[in-house]
This record gives C-alpha cells, sequence and structure tokens, in this order.
C-alpha cells in the first residue's frame, strides 16, 4: 500500500476520513433554551389630571381598568395563563384565569394597586404591579418576568409596543 501523499486530494480526505472521522458525524448536545429574568416599566403618554391637588403634588392619575386590560392581554397572548396569586387593593382575591379580572374590576371601584402573579408553565413566571396614582416622573405599571426564554420575552415587548406603551427593558440573567 503506497502512502497517502501519493494519491489524489479525494483519495486522500476519505483516507483522513476513515482513519480519524469526519467532523460532520460528530454529535451535538441539545442545548436547553436559555432563560432571563427581566424588569420591563411600562410608559404611557399622559393626559393631564382632572385633579388639581395630585397635578400640584405631582402625581398622575391612570385607568386602572384600561392598563389592566392592555397589560393582560399581550401576556395571554404570550402563554401566560394560570393565574398563581392576586392582589387587589390589599386584599388576596381568587382567579382562575387573567380574564376574570375584565369583570371584577367594573365591579368595584376605587381599587389603586393591583398585583398579579402569573405562570405559564413550571418555571416561567410573570409578577406585574400596576398603580392607579403614581408620580409622573416614575411609571405606572411593571412587569417582572423570571426565567423567560427570549421569545417570550420578545413577543411580549412587541405586543405591549403595539399597545402604545413605552418601555425600559432591564435584563438579568
Amino acid at each position: 500500500m503506497n502512502p497517502p501523499w501519493i494519491y489524489g486530494p479525494k483519495e486522500v480526505g476519505e483516507w483522513i476520513g476513515a482513519t480519524y472521522g469526519y467532523g460532520k458525524e460528530k454529535r451535538r448536545k441539545e442545548e436547553a433554551p436559555k432563560r432571563e429574568d427581566v424588569r420591563i416599566r411600562l410608559f404611557r403618554r399622559r393626559e393631564r389630571t382632572s385633579n388639581r391637588l395630585l397635578a400640584i403634588l405631582g402625581y398622575c392619575e391612570e385607568d386602572l381598568e384600561d392598563l389592566t386590560r392592555s397589560i393582560i392581554e399581550p401576556l395571554y397572548r404570550s402563554g401566560f395563563k394560570k393565574v398563581i396569586s392576586a392582589e387587589v387593593g390589599g386584599k388576596r382575591i381568587d382567579l382562575k384565569n387573567p380574564r376574570d379580572l375584565e369583570r371584577f374590576l367594573p365591579k368595584h371601584e376605587g381599587i389603586r394597586r393591583l398585583r398579579l402573579i402569573l405562570a405559564k408553565g413550571e418555571m416561567e413566571r410573570v409578577f406585574i404591579k400596576i398603580r392607579r396614582f403614581y408620580p409622573c416622573r416614575t411609571h405606572p405599571a411593571e412587569i417582572r418576568i423570571e426565567k423567560g426564554s427570549k421569545e417570550d420575552i420578545s413577543r411580549i415587548s412587541n405586543l405591549l409596543r403595539r399597545k402604545g406603551f413605552t418601555l425600559k427593558i432591564r435584563r438579568s440573567s
């Protein structure tokens, strides 16, 4: 048998492949999807407050029903359909579905704060804080996503932008 340098490039490639193996045949380990924690602060175009005292103190007022509806819908679309905990005005309420909140809010007026914890699966959770009265320099709502995939985070942020929100996103792994 002749040494490999006597043969042409095709034969040499076959000889190397038979001796050392082809690089294409190496198995790649399947990587788990990267998960990250994200804090999203939501801002909206502010309208003038009807209450002069709030305006003097530097506070703004939001329509809690409308704000809640426009935040929950994108989360519901991206798969966060299970309510773990709901707190309205400091009192815990039992909800099975985030859409039940839309029926609950019109019945109870004067609510100032709303906190929700929604889950998609075993790992992914969303913590939502919504305030009716807030300092005008800050944000009325905050969404904190724990262990969310990049696809979910980008889907949620795109849907929120379509609703007319300005987002400040802060990532931490």
